[in-house]
């Protein structure tokens, strides 16, 4: 609805739709002023996160592919890329301005036992302690063999991109940042072994990191609590900063910039508003 049927709006030519790629990208944004009513997406005045677009124009993407394998005389082969970094820039600015972005969350250390045990029994899930103890992204951690495993560290060098249900193997593309990063097994939180780890990773079904995001989802319902997926790396960042040199920790996360790095710290400090009375201070009334 938010592509195809777009495009059929503008015209039925398949060939001309790569040409209104970038109003495509505009309508999604949903900030112009001059979207008419009949191009709209999304109701006027909604803002949409940076995730939600890039599934949007991925899905879209995936679907050409598919029209062009199965219609090629029909379907050319477009890629759609319609939103810039600079107009996602200007999104997160406006949702930031109105209160529209989630706060970055860490798991508490109690509620994390819980979660520990509530997940220890399923192979998917379980993948999802490697996201705490070293700050992993879920594609990154679904990624991971007894392969990206050295003597002294795990080696994050790619994450899962989909899946091929043809023959149920995974398809890999580069890290978030194109760059790989080593990080040492004395870095997790928990102080997990290697051969832990290897039981994690080892023969762990096929899922995409969508799937997974589902199955926990469903379980933070069961468990009756609160936390995104992502807030599993949120912990190891606010941990890792806490307790290794900034460089480091920068290092272990992958951030390139203290700037990025810092949108994960909270204060760890939590002072009293109980103010002092003169008698506690030993002065005259």
């Amino acid at each position: 609805m938010c592509g195809l049927n777009w495009f059929q709006e503008q015209t039925e030519k398949v060939n001309e739709w790569k040409k209104f790629e970038k109003r495509w990208g505009e309508c999604l944004i949903n900030m112009s002023s001059n979207i008419k009513q009949r191009e709209r997406i999304f109701p006027e005045g909604e803002l949409r996160c940076k995730n939600t677009l890039v599934r949007v124009v991925w899905l879209m993407n995936q679907f050409m592919e598919y029209l062009h394998g199965e219609y090629p005389n029909k379907y050319p082969p477009i890629k759609f890329n319609p939103i810039t970094k600079a107009q996602f820039n200007s999104l997160l600015k406006e949702r930031k301005r109105r209160n529209l972005v989630n706060k970055r969350g860490h798991i508490k250390l109690d509620h994390w036992n819980i979660i520990k045990e509530g997940i220890k029994n399923d192979p998917h899930l379980k993948i999802v302690q490697l996201c705490f103890e070293f700050g992993l992204r879920c594609s990154e951690a679904l990624a991971l063999s007894i392969s990206n495993m050295f003597i002294d560290n795990l080696h994050i060098k790619e994450q899962v991109w989909k899946i091929n249900y043809d023959n149920g193997t995974r398809v890999m593309k580069p890290t978030k940042t194109g760059d790989p990063r080593r990080i040492p097994y004395n870095a997790s939180q928990g102080k997990l072994t290697p051969q832990q780890i290897a039981s994690i990773v080892d023969g762990v079904p096929v899922i995409s990191p969508n799937q997974l995001t589902k199955k926990w989802r469903a379980k933070m319902n069961e468990l009756g609590l609160d936390y995104d997926i992502h807030d599993c790396r949120h912990s190891f960042c606010r941990y890792a900063v806490n307790t290794f040199p900034l460089k480091t920790a920068m290092e272990y996360t992958g951030h390139k910039s203290v700037e990025t790095i810092n949108g994960y710290l909270q204060s760890k400090t939590e002072y009293s508003t109980e103010r002092f009375s003169r008698e506690d201070l030993g002065l005259a009334g």
